[in-house]
């Protein structure tokens, strides 16, 4: 029990609290695939598109393994690549062709949730962030895209 009264159990199951040991199994299980997609050796810092060469088409394919192969729900990372990705620009990509009919779909169910945020914000920003390797592994953990620095780990 820790100075605020919860068990470790308990705080395990909390949404954004993962064990130590989930944490490093879930590091070698992303690493060791990363290894063989890529061909390198990466550490939690490894950037996907810096580092990797990962952009376009090639992030898109790869993230879609990505979440295959580990069971994450990809939709909020679909729905945001170019924050995270820069696209191919010298032909229709496979995420353009996504887009084409994301969009229309999201744009009418934005409109019947009564969001007031303006849509489309989202979709069209220029890359905003580095994807790391630290961020697949928090996904792997969560089970869904997310990135690392909204868990937090227990010792």
């Amino acid at each position: 029990m820790n100075s605020k009264g919860y068990t470790r159990e308990a705080l395990e199951q909390a949404p954004n609290h993962i064990s130590y040991r989930n944490w490093y199994n879930s590091i070698l299980l992303v690493k060791r695939f990363v290894a063989a997609e890529t061909g390198y050796h990466v550490n939690l810092n490894t950037e996907l598109e810096n580092e990797l060469g990962l952009s376009g088409d090639l992030a898109w394919e790869f993230m879609e393994r990505f979440g295959k192969v580990f069971d994450v729900n990809m939709e909020e990372f679909k729905l945001n690549f170019l924050k995270y990705f820069r696209p191919n620009s010298s032909y229709v990509s496979l995420l353009t062709l996504h887009l084409m009919f994301e969009i229309p779909v999201k744009a009418i169910q934005h409109l019947f949730k009564g969001n007031t945020q303006r849509f489309g914000e989202h979709l069209f920003d220029s890359k905003e962030y580095d994807l790391t390797i630290g961020d697949l592994v928090a996904s792997v953990v969560k089970k869904k895209f997310c990135l690392r620095e909204k868990l937090k780990r227990i010792r």
